[in-house]
């Protein structure tokens, strides 16, 4: 987990605003937005977004926060259907896509 929270911070991975706009959306417990060239998530009924740094395809990890790494899932047409969130202390949840 500290190798990827300095990946991170070394070689942060450039999407343009279009790339970003396929993560945004609601799903089951999350959303994410596009902020100026940010992609942004917080979990719902929460105050609060976070940004997000891309570590490469569809793997992200939230700014400051190096205890978690989230992963986009694509079906067989390449649409972003779910999110799965791995937790440094081993587990794992997923949100669907609405």
């Amino acid at each position: 987990w500290g190798l990827i929270s300095l990946q991170s911070q070394n070689n942060p991975i450039t999407l343009s605003a279009s790339e970003l706009a396929e993560y945004a959306g609601q799903y089951t417990d999350r959303e994410l937005m596009v902020d100026g060239d940010t992609l942004k998530y917080r979990r719902k009924g929460r105050p609060s977004w976070s940004s997000l740094i891309a570590l490469g395809e569809d793997l992200f990890v939230i700014d400051g926060y190096d205890g978690f790494l989230m992963t986009f899932e694509r079906n067989e047409d390449g649409d972003i259907t779910r999110i799965v969130g791995s937790y440094q202390q081993r587990h794992s949840d997923s949100s669907d896509r609405e």
